[in-house]
């Protein structure tokens, strides 16, 4: 937040040579023996007072106030120190990102404080250590040889291992009204600068969008003397999106997903020198997904036939039986150090493999390493990362189990980082754009004795507080019994769960729990969490239900027994609700039976299938997905389902095909799409009774609901790979399926929602957007006239 010293944005130009001056002078100096007070840039929504700094405007409780130091450290060693005020929540650290922007996550090395009267040290607000501090208390954030360590009255609480990158400002965030940072002093001299500028920019952030949605944002200043002109000095908006200079207005249609960091600038149309900048970050996210696709939905047998030809990775074909786009993602040349491995979909069709803008999937090698991949929509093309010619071929990602994409922040993934230094006990995120890991949460500060033990799995929600789940405390898989959500943007707001004691916070749960966890899921909108217990608990003595509800909102549990509650099969989930492979709440007995959902209500359903096909058929299993589901609407999840045993049923219907099923027509009979066979050929190698779970096709939709990747053996037909299990010999690889959608039931909607301002006698160009529909678009004036 605030402004930089190098720049002098928020100044006017007049401020680089003096400041560049003053700070090479004594540069290299080390650790400066005296603190001078900390003179304030400009504040946002703050007024400061000498040393001292306090929020008098803007929300309570929004990241919307502060200020940073004039004075930077800008080489070796010095420090920031200061007293927080009591009793309201704040950030204050040392910071390199010198602009207006009071975003806390944007502060490198913070100490965060809470109105509790608990602090907790936080680098770009990843959480790394917590403590206890009284009115008074005096915190320094200091460079020590090369390194940032953190202390409190004088003793060391916390050493960073991120390496500092100079020059760097003492930053603040205020939220709540009143936060006052008192006692602020750097090792750096003070500086003379020339008159600031008057002008403030309001606006804290830019909403984000959709590809394709129309989007219109005005921004917003105060302290001008006059009209402003509105300008972009850093960075680039989203392709598609524009800025008005006049009206300061962002408006478009954006063509791609991800963030997109901005600097924008508000100036004084007749003095430019009165000007502040503030820096922002956009982000899009995937398109939003259809309701009803393009493909067939009748019942008709189709036999999948001989499997086409195929090419290399990258191999672009159509399904020969639907006529579906169909790529052919990896081959055994993906990673030239390790020829012929297997390339798989996650494990488990929870975990999202692509990222919130679209732009971004991953795979899973034999060996476990992540490989993930650049998607270009518009070409159907896919690419490795950081691409080499030797090793692994580019990219991998240090994850120890398999990560899975935020649903909110595109290009950041969430996984157990095990990379130098890691014990397998934390929850990280890694970040494309920045190339970084960061810890969020170190499960050893949350119980003890857990050497030796690992994260067993993990998961995010998508609401509007993003929440990551975790289960621990096992020394291999089915002997976990710890499970913590907390809040990704605060992990000091957390629940933990022992199974095993059946408590929740120390607190005994409403029903016994009692067993250990073999699998957990968190539904979209966060407030559910879903434990599968092991194998050996639905067993007697113990004779678990399949699945456990947790309300964490009202801290109940539900248990959802196999058959009264219809909990059968594999699952998947959107906002509040659920699907399954079971059977049946009005219908005949059918293994092609899904039951749908509330979880507010988890023990009545819904089938989705009316009527079932005939004839009946028993072995018939599936993998379904839906991380395309909606917060205020219902739409199709994508399946994948596979014959198995001695099943002597004629071939059906949407045997061993990717499907779509349409989940708002519960108990009426839901739509059913079918796009591709999947061509991945279960059995067993040496027991052919029985599956390989690793030939199962696994599908994994986007968030737009446009691809779907999925894994196959296409046909046993793609040689041997050398590291495959017993049983499991046959390579696999990652497959990509276009799901197209229904493009005639999409309305037209003029996109376009501003009209820049002309001037007479001057040419004047605009060019009007639209979406929906299926072909050109004929434009005519429908009402009033142009001038």
């Amino acid at each position: 937040m605030g402004r930089s010293p190098i720049s002098g944005r928020t100044s006017g130009w007049f401020f680089v040579p003096a400041i560049l001056a003053i700070l090479s002078a004594g540069a290299d100096t080390g650790y400066a023996q005296t603190p001078f007070p900390v003179q304030w840039g400009q504040a946002v929504n703050a007024t400061s007072t000498g040393s001292a700094i306090q929020k008098t405007a803007g929300c309570g409780g929004c990241s919307d106030a502060g200020g940073t130091s004039v004075q930077a450290l800008t080489a070796g060693d010095g420090y920031i120190e200061f007293s927080p005020g009591p009793g309201a929540r704040l950030y204050a650290g040392l910071g390199s990102n010198a602009t207006s922007n009071t975003d806390p996550a944007q502060i490198q090395y913070a100490f965060s404080f809470w109105a509790d009267g608990g602090w907790d040290v936080r680098e770009r607000n990843a959480y790394r250590t917590e403590g206890r501090f009284v009115s008074g208390d005096l915190f320094r954030v200091a460079v020590v040889s090369g390194q940032v360590k953190y202390y409190q009255n004088g003793s060391l609480v916390y050493s960073s291992s991120v390496l500092p990158t100079f020059p760097l400002v003492l930053d603040t965030t205020l939220i709540d009204s009143g936060a006052t940072l008192s006692s602020a002093a750097i090792t750096a001299e003070p500086v003379v600068t020339p008159p600031a500028s008057t002008i403030t920019i309001q606006t804290a952030t830019l909403p984000s969008t959709r590809v394709a949605q129309a989007y219109s944002t005005a921004l917003s200043a105060m302290g001008a003397s006059g009209a402003l002109r509105w300008t972009i000095v850093g960075g680039a908006l989203p392709a598609g999106l524009g800025l008005d200079p006049s009206a300061g207005t962002i408006v478009g249609s954006a063509t791609a997903g991800g963030t997109f960091p901005v600097t924008i600038r508000a100036a004084e149309a007749t003095n430019p020198l009165n000007a502040t900048d503030r820096a922002f970050e956009m982000s899009v996210l995937a398109e939003a997904p259809p309701s009803v696709y393009d493909a067939m939905t009748d019942r008709a047998a189709r036999a999948k036939g001989t499997p086409p030809a195929l090419g290399g990775a990258g191999f672009n074909f159509s399904d020969p039986v639907f006529g579906t786009r169909m790529m052919r993602v990896t081959s055994g040349a993906v990673r030239p150090g390790a020829l012929d491995r297997s390339y798989r979909t996650p494990s488990s069709t929870h975990a999202n493999a692509w990222s919130a803008g679209g732009s971004l999937f991953y795979t899973v090698s034999t060996d476990g390493t992540i490989v993930p991949f650049a998607f270009d929509r518009a070409t159907m093309r896919a690419a490795r990362l950081q691409p080499t010619t030797s090793g692994d071929g580019g990219l991998t990602l240090d994850f120890f189990n398999e990560p899975t994409f935020s649903y909110v922040v595109p290009g950041v993934a969430y996984g157990t980082f095990s990379g130098s230094g890691s014990n397998l006990r934390s929850i990280d995120q890694y970040d494309f754009s920045t190339g970084r890991y960061s810890q969020l949460l170190n499960l050893d500060a949350l119980v003890p004795n857990l050497a030796g033990t690992y994260t067993g799995g993990l998961g995010v929600s998508a609401g509007a507080v993003e929440r990551l789940f975790a289960f621990f405390g096992g020394t291999a898989q089915d002997r976990h019994f710890y499970l913590v959500v907390f809040d990704r943007n605060n992990a000091a707001n957390r629940r933990l769960v022992d199974t095993v004691a059946s408590t929740i916070d120390g607190v005994p749960s409403n029903i016994p729990l009692n067993f250990k966890i073999h699998a957990a899921n968190i539904d979209r909108s966060g407030r559910y969490v879903m434990l599968y217990p092991t194998g050996a608990d639905l067993q007697a003595p113990r004779s678990a239900a399949p699945v456990y509800v947790w309300d964490v909102e009202t801290g109940t549990f539900t248990a959802l027994p196999l058959g009264e509650a219809r909990a059968g099969g594999h699952d998947a989930y959107g906002y509040g609700d659920r699907v399954n492979q079971d059977c049946c709440t009005s219908s005949t007995w059918d293994a092609a039976q899904w039951q749908y959902r509330l979880l507010a209500t988890p023990l009545t359903t819904f089938d989705l299938i009316a009527p079932v096909l005939s004839p009946k058929e028993i072995y018939l299993a599936d993998h379904p997905s839906w991380h395309n589901a909606q917060p205020d609407r219902l739409v199709p999840f994508i399946e994948a389902n596979y014959r198995y045993g001695a099943n002597s049923v004629p071939w059906r219907a949407w045997d061993e095909e990717l499907l779509g099923i349409q989940t708002d027509g519960a108990g009426g009979g839901a739509t059913v799409w079918r796009f591709a066979h999947h061509r991945s050929l279960v059995a067993d190698d040496l027991d052919p009774s029985r599956i390989s779970f690793w030939y199962t096709p696994r599908p994994n939709v986007s968030p737009d609901g446009h691809w779907a990747l999925f894994t196959s053996n296409w046909d046993k037909t793609l040689g041997t790979d050398p590291r495959g299990e017993a049983g499991a010999s046959n390579r696999q690889d990652v497959f990509l399926v276009e799901l197209k959608r229904n493009v005639a039931t999409l309305p037209v909607v003029v996109t376009t929602t501003i009209l820049p301002g002309g001037m007479v006698s001057k040419t004047y160009s605009a060019s009007l957007q639209a979406s929906g529909g299926s072909g050109a678009f004929i434009w005519s004036v429908a009402n009033g006239a142009l001038p």
